[in-house]
């Protein structure tokens, strides 16, 4: 906060005239304002510098950045939207599993190719039984 004080009236000084001039004891001053009497110099100052910045090529940056904040919103949405899924299908294979790891497989119908029911074989169940582990691993994190 200081430094924006001393700063302030340099930057005021800046756009200002600024006058030199030697009084009658050889002392050297510098002033905005002319002494009344004497000989005295104009200092030429410096333009102050103005940054203005390039609005093409500020609005191209807007916009990137516009995108890639829509695109990041975009991909926590389906990040979000596939949590919701795996944990539906997490849910579903775990109870399957815990249906099938607690009935015998001789205890499950299955429909044949023929479209006729018939129980369901050690192998039907293994199959089904490793699906669901299948599932468990890739939906539950």
């Amino acid at each position: 906060m200081l430094l924006g004080l001393y700063l302030l009236p340099a930057a005021v000084s800046a756009q200002a005239s600024v006058y030199r001039w030697v009084d009658a004891r050889g002392q050297v001053h510098y002033s905005q304002t002319p002494p009344a009497k004497g000989a005295y110099r104009l200092l030429d100052t410096p333009a102050p510098t103005v940054f203005t910045p390039d609005r093409k090529a500020m609005s191209e940056f807007l916009q990137a950045a516009d995108q890639r904040e829509a695109a990041g919103q975009q991909a926590r949405a389906l990040a979000d939207q596939q949590r919701v899924a795996d944990a539906g299908q997490c849910a579903e294979a775990s109870t399957r599993l815990e249906y099938l790891e607690s009935r015998p497989p001789r205890r499950f119908f299955v429909t044949g190719p023929d479209g006729e029911p018939s129980r369901m074989t050690d192998e039907q169940w293994e199959a089904r039984k490793g699906e669901a582990q299948a599932r468990i691993l890739k939906s539950c994190r």
